[in-house]
This record gives C-alpha cells, sequence and structure tokens, in this order.
C-alpha cells in the first residue's frame, strides 16, 4: 500500500502552524519595509544622511558646505588671490556645482543647476573672451561647534543633530569668488592677438550684479 505522509492530526498541526507562520510574516513585512535603509551610494546623498536632523531653517544664507558635492575645500577661494587658488574654467564648473548642490532649504535652489549653466556658457559669444564670475555665501560648521556643545555627533547612526539652547550659533559665515575665462589663450610663439575682456557671465546667491 502507498503510505500517507501525514495523518490527519500532523495535517491539521502543520497548516495551523503555517496559517500562524503566515500572520507573523503579514505582521512584520510592513514594519520592515518602513524602516527603509538610507541611501548612500554617493557621497553626496552621505553627507546629506549624515546633516539630515540639522534645523536648515537656522543654517545662514541657505547654503551649507558640508551638506553639498565635497570636492575642494571652498574655504581657499575666498577673493584673496594665492598660489593655491589659481582658476580655470573645468575648476569654475566644480566650484560651482559643489555651492550649487549645498543648498539646503526648502525652497527653490536660487542658482540654476549645472547643466542650465554649461549651457549659458556654450552659448557664449567669440567675439570677446567670456569671463565666468562666481561670487556665492554660503554656511560652514564651525570648528569648534562639536567641543563648545553647538551640535552633537551621534556615532550609532552617524548623523549630526543640533543641541538645545546653545547660546550661539554653530555655523560661520563665508564668501566663495572664482573667475574665469571660458576660452584659452591665443599667445603664439610668433604674434599675440588682442582680445577684450568684456563678455561676463554673474552667478551668484550673494548680490545682484
Amino acid at each position: 500500500f502507498i503510505q500517507q505522509p501525514f495523518s490527519n492530526g500532523l495535517l491539521r498541526l502543520f497548516v495551523g502552524r503555517l496559517a500562524t507562520l503566515w500572520v507573523v510574516v503579514a505582521t512584520v513585512l510592513p514594519k520592515i519595509s518602513k524602516a527603509q535603509v538610507p541611501d548612500t551610494n554617493t557621497i553626496e546623498k552621505l553627507q546629506r544622511y549624515v546633516a539630515g536632523p540639522l534645523d536648515k531653517t537656522q543654517v545662514p544664507t541657505g547654503f551649507l558646505e558640508e551638506y553639498g558635492a565635497p570636492f575642494i575645500p571652498m574655504a581657499a577661494y575666498n577673493g584673496q588671490l594665492s598660489d593655491s587658488n589659481k582658476i580655470e574654467i573645468s575648476l569654475w564648473r566644480l566650484l560651482y556645482f559643489q555651492l550649487q548642490t549645498s543648498y539646503c532649504q526648502a525652497g527653490t535652489n536660487p542658482l540654476p543647476g549645472i547643466v542650465a549653466v554649461n549651457t549659458a556658457l556654450q552659448n557664449a559669444g567669440t567675439s570677446a573672451i567670456p569671463i565666468s564670475l562666481l561670487l556665492g555665501q554660503y554656511a560652514k560648521i564651525k570648528d569648534n561647534a562639536y567641543t563648545s556643545n553647538l551640535l552633537t555627533f551621534n556615532s550609532s547612526n552617524n548623523r549630526i543633530f543640533d543641541v538645545a539652547g546653545r547660546t550661539q550659533s554653530p555655523y560661520t559665515t563665508n564668501y566663495l569668488f572664482a573667475a574665469a575665462p571660458l576660452q584659452a589663450n591665443n599667445y603664439t610663439n610668433t604674434s599675440v592677438r588682442r582680445r577684450t575682456l568684456s563678455c561676463v557671465f554673474p552667478f551668484t546667491n550673494a548680490l545682484s550684479c
């Protein structure tokens, strides 16, 4: 004869446990789906996750360096010429993108995206050498913000939090200045062509140019 794999009693027990397991799964899965793992696949997304809990309305200028794409220290480009802050158009674009992505407010970013900026620069005329000008104002977390108990860093979830009742702002306000010609110079071994530097493309979040 063919032996049945389960007796009626065992079958009822198996079905009962299966039903219980389904109830548990149906209860737990929604909670797991709500506990979303943060998207930190890029450095920019990681920084925004880390600075996420901060009250952005307390950030002066609405631009926070630690919130945007981190490429180079913007403090070096403060308008004072030195050997360490020479600039050309590729570096200008990098600084612009870094400033533009540091906008941390809920409203519309006052600076256009880098694609729109690149389009404007590409459409520049050639009768003069276009100069691309960037004047920005941004905030930066103070070096002593953590030791002075102005901000706290939670190492368990790697996030920054405001400190209630602090007596001063944890931020400093800084200026960013960058200017670069869109075209390379026209010097040759035999001649020098005189060109006019009269076509200026200003981009700023600080004042009207």
